[in-house]
């Protein structure tokens, strides 16, 4: 995790190959549990590289792989790890323009019972239900939804500056005629590089890659 959030891409696959090699050694015996939790960080370890390398189709798979895996009974990690598990499967959706089904999983999320997530991983999470919707063209759910986040974000010490950026971003557009979004893009690539170096920032980025989605806007 410590590689991925320092975009070490080489330390990952290094690591990501140790773990695969010590699950499936069969001389190594491991009880049920520790096999669930071996399962659960490949999975991340595997995620974090291929958000790493952007490499869409990859994530993407890897995200069908493991919705069909939960639904079978296959894979079963706790509700907190499951939530994460939502979100990351939404992101890579979101990254391959699926939006509608990306709302699937982020649904589920917002609908999980309080206190089994973190409180970033929530805000994320609904930043991105926002997000997905403005791709649709749902904008009155967006603006809906935005008020409420709004207020999440001046209670919580855990939400970053790019979440406050990004809500204030979305009220724009939705205010700004369509033919005009671009100056509105224009404006939030300029404050995103102004924050995106700055620690915390790039925590939340690494979860939310803004960036990207701005780079795909005229």
């Amino acid at each position: 995790m410590f590689a991925y959030l320092n975009k070490d891409l080489k330390t990952v696959r290094r690591f990501e190959d140790r773990l695969q090699k010590f699950v499936a050694d069969e001389d190594i015996h491991l009880n049920a549990n520790s096999r669930r939790v071996g399962q659960v960080y490949a999975y991340l370890t595997n995620f974090n590289r291929s958000f790493l390398e952007v490499d869409v189709p990859a994530m993407n798979d890897l995200g069908e792989e493991i919705i069909s895996a939960h639904a079978r009974g296959d894979f079963r990690p706790n509700s907190h790890r499951w939530g994460l598990f939502l979100y990351i499967c939404a992101a890579a959706r979101f990254l391959a323009e699926a939006d509608d089904k990306a709302l699937d999983q982020l649904n589920d999320i917002i609908n999980m019972r309080g206190g089994i997530l973190r409180e970033d991983l929530l805000i994320t999470a609904r930043l991105l239900h926002a997000l997905c919707n403005f791709e649709l063209g749902n904008y009155s759910l967006v603006d809906y939804h935005l008020t409420g986040l709004a207020r999440v974000l001046r209670r919580r010490r855990e939400a970053a500056g790019v979440h406050h950026l990004a809500v204030s971003g979305l009220r724009r557009l939705l205010k700004t005629p369509v033919a005009e979004h671009g100056q509105v893009y224009e404006k939030l690539r300029d404050e995103l590089i102004a924050v995106k170096d700055q620690p915390f920032e790039q925590k939340a980025l690494s979860y939310l890659n803004l960036g990207w989605w701005l780079s795909n806007k005229k």
